[in-house]
């Protein structure tokens, strides 16, 4: 764990842009079943709101990582972090409401582990990188961490409903599996 810890610091932002991004992927792919746990666990699920539509903003998620990621690479430095970070932000506010609902809930949540295990770790790294290298003005993380905060405040004052944001990402699923290949073995199943 070390010489991975050494072998980040070492490396070109770049790189470590790409493997916050193949931590996204492995923490998305840890919520395959995110679906159980949500209705498990929260009120007012509406019917789209599927395995399959899961997995279609699962899919999404990590399509948009992979854009984004693309993006801030061929912005260089040190435009890649600016185009990065709200990225990065999105990503530990997630991982803070993984942690927040297995606590209130008092069950696994699908993500969790990844989230605090690497997304977090990987995702403070990257912010505390860009304003040490002088790629960003200290103020641009704290602008972010604002609006990651007020996200944050919607996620506990939601309880056991489920937030805008995630009923959204699911209709986005539903969507993309409506209108996909594997919407279309959806169907024939």
């Amino acid at each position: 764990m070390q010489g991975f810890v050494e072998g980040l610091a070492g490396a070109d932002f770049t790189v470590v842009m790409w493997v916050f991004l193949a931590f996204v992927v492995l923490h998305e792919l840890e919520e395959w079943n995110v679906n159980a746990f949500e209705r498990r666990h929260f009120s007012g699920m509406p019917a789209y709101a599927t395995d399959r539509s899961a997995r279609g903003y699962i899919f999404l998620f990590c399509v948009g990582g992979l854009l984004i990621t693309v993006a801030a690479t061929f912005a260089g430095d040190p435009a890649s972090a600016w185009v990065f970070l709200p990225a990065v932000f999105f990503m530990l506010t997630n991982a803070c409401q993984h942690a927040y609902w297995s606590i209130r809930f008092r069950a696994y949540a699908p993500g969790v582990g990844t989230a605090l295990g690497l997304i977090v770790p990987l995702g403070l790294y990257l912010i505390l990188r860009s304003v040490a290298d002088a790629r960003v003005d200290a103020v641009y993380p704290i602008v972010l961490a604002v609006i990651s905060a007020a996200v944050w405040a919607q996620t506990v004052q939601a309880g056991d409903r489920m937030t805008g944001s995630v009923l959204g990402a699911y209709a986005a699923g539903n969507w993309i599996r409506q209108h996909s290949a594997f919407g279309g073995l959806d169907r024939r199943m």
